[in-house]
């Protein structure tokens, strides 16, 4: 029975293994942050005067895409007598969330694509985004990186991965999950250790 259990244990770690999807965590993480950090700037900074149109698109064009540009102004820009200005409130879509730009903001390269993002509790930072990731994707455009999209979900194929407990974590619930008796794999692997007749 035990030999039987060790050798189930055994196989689940290698369908973990199997199925982990690798992700890169950059190296070049301060720049991320940085150019993450003036996309935002350069956002918020709509909200301090009027300007006629073209000025806006200008101000976005280092840090977003021209599709995500058009939806942010679509979508945060109004008309008024003097020009263009963006009204932002706490909940305006498509802006950079608050990031904390420390140890809580990951980034990860994955696939052609660099994400950048991080957990928020209900009470972190100026603003209440709920229990969740947020972030942005961040692609390449004609040779520059451009923020392609404001993410208020992170796909879990790269959140899964962060934290280097997560495999051990899976594998842990798999394993307790296969007998009662047993509350992790240390126990089979002891009982072969010091009652090998048994096997």
């Amino acid at each position: 029975m035990v030999k039987k259990l060790l050798y189930t244990c055994i196989i689940c770690f290698i369908t973990c293994m199997i199925t982990y999807v690798p992700v890169q965590a950059t190296e070049n993480e301060e720049e991320y942050f940085r150019f993450v950090e003036d996309a935002f700037h350069a956002q918020v900074s709509l909200s301090e005067k009027e300007r006629d149109l073209a000025e806006i698109k200008k101000i976005l064009q280092p840090y977003l895409t021209g599709q995500l540009s058009n939806k942010f102004i679509k979508e945060n820009v109004i008309k008024t007598d003097k020009g263009y200005q963006a009204f932002g409130s706490d909940f305006a879509p498509h802006y950079v969330p608050f990031f904390s730009y420390n140890e809580k903001t990951k980034v990860v390269k994955y696939g052609e694509d660099v994400y950048v993002f991080e957990y928020f509790g209900d009470k972190d930072g100026p603003v209440s985004y709920g229990d969740h990731y947020m972030g942005v994707k961040i692609s390449e455009v004609n040779g520059s990186w451009k923020i392609s999209e404001v993410l208020s979900e992170i796909p879990k194929s790269i959140t899964e991965r962060i934290e280097p407990h997560q495999i051990n974590k899976e594998l842990d619930t798999a394993l307790k999950s296969l007998n009662t008796h047993f509350y992790s794999v240390r126990t089979p692997i002891l009982m072969t250790m010091h009652f090998p007749h048994l096997f």
